[in-house]
C-alpha cells in the first residue's frame, strides 16, 4: 500500500518500535493529536544470524496516530500500521526472505498493527508502553521502552522531542519458526519519533 493512512484503520507503528516521525498537532492544549508516518521516521529491526551476524533493516511504509495530553505523559496513547512488504534490508535476499510465507507472509497479511494499552512511568524519565502487537494475524502483548528528550525549540513555536522506543519480541510467537538455529528468535525494534509539542509544554531532558 502506497497511500495516505486513514486514522480509523489504525493509522498505517507501532513498536514497535517505533526513524524520526515529523508529526502535525490538532486539538487542544490539553490533549493533542499527531499523524505520524514514514517521512521523517523509521522502524528498525536488529537480529542475528548464525547467532553472531547482525540483521538489520527497516519498515519504509507506515503511518499512524498519536494522542498525547503533555501534562500528562502517562495518558498517551498510539496506534500504527505498518505495510509488511515494505521491510528492507541491506542483506541481499533477505527483505523477499522477510516477504515471504516462511516469515511476515506480506502477500496474505499486508498489515502489522500496534495499539497501545497504557503508558507506565518507569525510573530515569522512563515510561513503558503496553500495547498489542498484531503480526501474520496473530495478537500478542507488546512493550516497549521508551524515553523523551528535548531537542529544541521551546518558543513560540513549541518545543521539539525526541522520542525513543525500544523492545524485543520473539518471532516464533507469531508463526515465524522458519530457519530455526540459524536466525536468532529474539527480534530488536528501535523507532525512534521527533514530534512538535504545545508551547509550554514539560518535556523530560
Amino acid at each position: 500500500m502506497r497511500r495516505p493512512f486513514a486514522v480509523h484503520r489504525y493509522a498505517r507503528l507501532a513498536a514497535l518500535v517505533l526513524a524520526v516521525l515529523m508529526v502535525s498537532p490538532a486539538g487542544n492544549a490539553a490533549a493533542v493529536s499527531y499523524g505520524v508516518d514514514e517521512h521523517s521516521g523509521s522502524i528498525e529491526f536488529l537480529t542475528r544470524g548464525l547467532g553472531l551476524l547482525p540483521v538489520h533493516g527497516h519498515f519504509g511504509h507506515f503511518m499512524g496516530r498519536l494522542d498525547l495530553d503533555p501534562q500528562d505523559l502517562a495518558q498517551t496513547r498510539i496506534a500504527v500500521e505498518v505495510d509488511a512488504d515494505g521491510i528492507e534490508s541491506p542483506w541481499p535476499g533477505v527483505a523477499p526472505r522477510l516477504r515471504s510465507m516462511a516469515y511476515l507472509d506480506a502477500a496474505m497479511f499486508p498489515h502489522i498493527l500496534f495499539r497501545s494499552t497504557a503508558m507506565t512511568p518507569g525510573p530515569d524519565r522512563h515510561f513503558t508502553l503496553s500495547g498489542i502487537l498484531t503480526i501474520r494475524g496473530v495478537a500478542r502483548p507488546q512493550q516497549l521502552d521508551v524515553t523523551a528528550m528535548r531537542i529544541g525549540g521551546g518558543g513560540s513555536e513549541g518545543t521539539v522531542a525526541e522520542v525513543v522506543a525500544t523492545g524485543t519480541l520473539n518471532r516464533s510467537e507469531f508463526g515465524m519458526v522458519a530457519d530455526d538455529g540459524l536466525v536468532s528468535d529474539a527480534i530488536r525494534l528501535t523507532i525512534t519519533s521527533r514530534i512538535r509539542l504545545p508551547r509550554g509544554a514539560a518535556v523530560p531532558g
